[in-house]
C-alpha cells in the first residue's frame, strides 16, 4: 500500500490539500451540531396550503442557516444544519418531536442540474410562465405554480446572503486573500441565476445547486460531471481563459465540498450502521451517445487526478466503460481502483444501455443513464425513483420451506420441481401485491420538483406518490439473498432429491434445530458443493435457473397504473440488518442461522474459491438484459496482486473482462485485509481508513460491528 502510495503525483497546491485535510478532519462536519435546524414560527402555520406551509419552512430554512465561507476555498455554498445530514428537511415546528419530519426530503435520484447549468433560474421561471398559459383554468395548479415561483424566489434570497458574506470578507481583507475573495464572487455573481458562461461559472453553479439540495434535507445524487462541464471547459480551453491545472484545481474544490459532513463519528442518521459516507450524492463519469461515441473527455481524467491525489471517497465515483473504451481510461481506472480506499466502480456501458432498451426506453435516453445515488440506474433529471427491498431468502425459508413453523416438518412436495414451483408461486405473489399498492402518503418537494421534468409543465410535485410530475416514475422490485436461495435450492436437491440422503422434512428438522448434531452434514455442504461464483457451468446453474424465475415473473407486469417495475437485485448491506436477519433461519447450504449471506449479487461469503475472473464468469453467465433495474458485484483484492506493471495490466484485463463477459456494475475494492482486521479490533487507529461498501464508500471507524464484519469476510472475495 504504501508502496503505490508514493508513485502518485502531486498536481494540486498545497492550499487545497490544506483544505482537503481540514475537512476530513471533520472541522466543517463538527460545527454542523451547534446548528440543528431552523425553526418555524409562523402564527397561522396551520391555515395555510399544503405548499404554503412548505414554502413556510424553506423561508425559515435559507433566512436562519449559517452562511459558512472558508478561507482558501474556490467554491461558495454550504451545506450548514445538522438535520440536513440526517435526511430530513432541517426545520421544526415550536416544541416539535425530533423523530418527526416536518417536510419531505428525497434521494435515490439525480436531479438535471444540466438545465440550471445551461438556463439558470432564469430558464426555469420561463418553464413555470409557460405552464401558467397551459393551465390557466385550473386553480390548484396556479397555486402550486405560485409556490414553484416562491421556491426559486428563496433559492434567490440565499444566493444573495453568499454575495452579502463575500462583500463583507472581501471588505474586511486585502492582498491575496480579498483578491481571492473578489474571484469567488464573481464566479457566483451571476449563477445559477443565469446561464453559465465558462468553466468556472459551470463548476459554481453546480455545486451552489447541490449544497441547496443538501441543505434542505434532500441526498441527491450528481451524475455526470465530466459530460456537463467538458463544453465550459473546451471553449475556455480554446479561447486560453484557464488551463487545465487550474480547471483541476477547481474540479479538487468541489470533492472537497462533497466531504462537508465528515466528522468520523457514527452518522445520527445511521448509529449501528453503513458510515458516514452514504449521503447517496455518486458521480458517474464516461459512457457513450447514442451513435456509440465514446464521451471519456478532458474532464474525466481531472477527476481521476483529484481521486488519486486526495482519495476523496465521499463522492462515490463510477465509471462507464465499454469494450472499446480508449484504454488511456482503463489505464487510469486502473491506477486509480489500486490505490483502495473504495474510490471507484465499474459500469458495463453496452449491458446497461441494452437492458433499458430492452425494458423500453429509447436509446437516446437510456444513453443518458446515471446511478440515483447508489448504483440503480436511471435518466437523470427525469425519474421519481424507488425501490422495493424484498428478501427473497426469507420468502423461501418462511412461506416455503415453513422454517418458522414450530413442530416436526411436513411439507408435500414429492420433487424438486414442485418445491421451484412452490417457490416461484409465493414470489409471484408478492410482486403483484407490490405492484397494487396505493401510497396516499404525502409530502411535497417544491425544490425537487423544479429539477425534475415535467413537474413545472404538469405541475404535479415530484414526490407524489401515485401522479408524479417526473417523466418517468420507477418502482423497481429488488430482491435480495437470491445466491443464498440459490444455494439453499442446490443444496436442497443434492440432499433429498438427487443423492436422496434423507427426506425433505427430516433435512428441514435439521435446519429448525440450526444443525445441532448434524456438523459433519453441515460442514459438507458448506465446503464441499461447488456453488455460485467459480466460473462453473454446473455450479452456477441452479443460480441462473433461479435468477430467470425472478426475471420472468417481474418481466410480467413491467407496468402498471403508470409506474414502471424493472427488475433488479440487491440487499444495500441488508444482509447485516434485523429487516432480513431476523425472518431467515439456518441456510440449507450449510450456513447457521445468523450468519452474514451474501451481499446484492456477490458469492456467499468463501464459497468463491477461484479467483475474480471466475466470479465474473459466472455473474456474467446471467442475462443482464432481463434485469433493467440492475444489480452490482463486490470485487475486492489484495494489494499483492495489484502491484508493479504486471498488476496493473492484470487489473486492466479485469476490466476488461467485465465488459466482455457482460456483466452489469462491480464495485472494485484493493484491500489489506491484516489492516481491516486490525481496524476491526482498534478503529481509532484507522479513522479515516475507507472502504467500498453497497453502492457508497464509507470510514471504517464510522460503521457498525455488523457491518464492518460483513466487510471483513468479503475481503479477497474468498482466495
Amino acid at each position: 500500500m504504501a508502496e503505490i502510495q508514493k508513485t502518485s503525483p502531486i498536481r494540486l497546491s498545497q492550499a487545497t490539500h490544506d483544505l482537503r485535510n481540514r475537512a476530513m478532519a471533520g472541522e466543517f462536519g463538527k460545527a454542523l451540531k451547534e446548528n440543528y435546524c431552523a425553526m418555524v414560527e409562523v402564527p397561522n402555520y396551520d391555515d395555510l396550503s399544503l405548499y404554503q406551509q412548505y414554502t413556510a419552512a424553506l423561508e425559515a430554512v435559507v433566512t436562519q442557516c449559517p452562511i459558512r465561507l472558508v478561507d482558501g476555498e474556490w467554491l461558495a455554498g454550504s451545506a450548514t444544519f445538522e438535520r440536513a445530514r440526517e435526511n430530513k428537511f432541517p426545520a421544526m415546528l415550536p416544541d416539535q418531536e425530533r423523530s418527526k419530519n416536518l417536510w419531505g426530503k428525497n434521494d435515490h435520484l439525480t436531479p438535471h442540474y444540466q438545465k440550471v447549468i445551461k438556463r439558470g433560474l432564469r430558464g426555469l421561471e420561463e418553464e413555470i410562465a409557460k405552464s401558467r398559459l397551459a393551465h390557466a383554468d385550473e386553480p390548484e395548479k396556479l397555486h402550486y405554480l405560485d409556490q414553484l415561483e416562491k421556491t426559486l424566489a428563496l433559492f434567490r434570497f440565499w444566493h444573495k446572503r453568499y454575495m452579502d458574506a463575500l462583500d463583507q470578507r472581501i471588505a474586511a481583507t486585502e492582498g491575496e486573500t480579498q483578491v481571492r475573495w473578489k474571484i469567488v464572487r464573481e464566479n457566483l455573481r451571476r449563477v445559477p441565476q443565469e446561464p453559465a458562461s465558462n468553466f468556472r461559472e459551470a463548476i459554481q453553479s453546480l455545486a451552489f445547486t447541490f449544497m441547496f439540495l443538501r441543505l434542505t434535507g434532500n441526498w441527491a445524487g450528481v451524475g455526470r460531471v465530466d459530460w456537463m462541464l467538458w463544453p465550459y471547459l473546451k471553449k475556455d480551453l480554446e479561447e486560453g481563459a484557464i488551463t487545465l491545472d487550474e480547471a483541476r484545481e477547481y474540479i479538487a474544490h468541489f470533492w472537497i465540498k462533497g466531504c462537508e459532513w465528515v466528522d468520523l463519528l457514527p452518522p445520527v442518521a445511521f448509529p449501528d450502521g453503513d458510515g458516514d459516507g452514504q449521503f447517496y450524492q455518486n458521480i458517474v463519469l464516461s459512457g457513450r451517445d447514442a451513435q456509440g461515441n465514446d464521451e471519456t473527455n478532458p474532464v474525466t481524467f481531472l477527476v481521476l487526478d483529484v481521486l488519486e491525489e486526495l482519495r476523496i471517497a465521499d463522492f462515490p465515483t463510477s465509471v462507464r466503460i465499454h469494450r472499446n473504451s480508449p484504454e488511456t481510461l482503463i489505464r487510469r481506472v486502473a491506477e486509480v481502483t489500486r490505490l483502495g480506499g473504495g474510490l471507484i466502480a465499474i459500469y458495463n456501458d453496452e449491458a446497461v444501455v441494452d437492458s433499458l432498451v430492452g425494458f423500453g426506453y429509447t436509446r437516446e435516453e437510456a444513453c443518458r443513464f446515471a446511478n440515483d445515488g447508489c448504483w440503480e440506474v436511471q435518466v437523470p433529471g427525469k425519474t421519481r425513483f424507488t425501490y422495493k427491498p424484498w428478501d427473497i431468502l426469507a420468502e423461501l425459508h418462511q412461506y416455503v420451506l415453513m422454517l418458522d413453523e414450530p413442530g416436526p416438518s411436513n411439507l408435500p412436495y414429492e420433487s424438486f420441481d414442485e418445491l421451484f414451483a412452490a417457490y416461484e408461486a409465493r414470489l409471484r405473489q408478492i410482486f403483484y401485491e407490490y405492484t397494487e399498492t396505493d401510497w396516499k402518503f404525502f409530502r411535497p418537494n417544491l425544490i425537487m420538483s423544479l429539477l425534475v421534468e415535467d413537474c413545472i409543465g404538469t405541475a404535479r410535485d415530484f414526490a407524489e406518490p401515485l401522479h408524479s410530475g417526473a417523466i418517468y416514475r420507477v418502482r423497481s422490485p429488488h430482491g435480495g439473498g437470491i445466491v443464498d436461495a440459490a444455494n439453499a435450492l442446490q443444496a436442497i436437491k443434492y440432499v433429498v432429491y438427487d443423492e436422496k440422503m434423507m427426506s425433505l422434512n427430516e433435512f428441514m428438522d435439521i435446519l429448525k434445530a440450526d444443525w445441532e448434531g448434524h456438523e459433519e452434514l453441515r460442514l459438507h455442504l458448506r465446503h464441499g458443493l461447488t456453488y455460485y461464483g467459480n466460473g462453473d457451468r454446473e455450479g452456477d446453474a441452479m443460480m441462473q435457473r433461479v435468477f430467470d424465475a425472478y426475471t420472468a415473473i417481474i418481466a410480467e407486469r413491467p407496468t402498471h397504473n403508470g409506474l414502471l417495475f424493472p427488475a433488479g437485485i440487491s440487499t444495500f448491506g441488508r444482509q447485516v440488518m434485523p429487516l432480513f436477519m431476523d425472518r431467515r433461519s439456518a441456510n440449507a447450504d450449510g450456513h447457521k442461522k445468523g450468519d452474514i449471506l451474501s451481499n446484492n449479487i456477490s458469492p456467499t461469503p468463501g464459497s468463491d474459491l477461484r479467483g475474480a475472473t471466475a466470479t465474473l464468469r459466472s455473474y456474467g453467465g446471467l442475462d443482464m438484459m432481463k434485469l433493467p433495474g440492475g444489480t452490482a458485484l463486490e470485487v475486492k483484492m489484495s494489494y499483492a496482486t495489484v502491484r508493479g506493471e504486471d498488476g496493473l495490466e492484470g487489473l486492466m484485463d479485469l476490466l476488461y473482462s467485465f465488459c466482455e463477459l457482460g456483466c452489469h456494475f462491480a464495485q472494485l475494492d484493493v484491500v489489506d485485509a491484516a489492516m481491516l482486521k486490525k481496524a476491526y479490533d482498534d478503529p481509532e487507529t484507522y479513522g479515516n481508513l475507507v472502504v467500498r461498501v453497497s453502492g457508497w464508500s464509507a470510514r471504517f471507524k464510522t460503521m457498525g460491528k455488523k457491518w464492518q464484519q460483513m466487510v471483513v469476510e468479503r475481503t479477497e472475495m474468498g482466495y
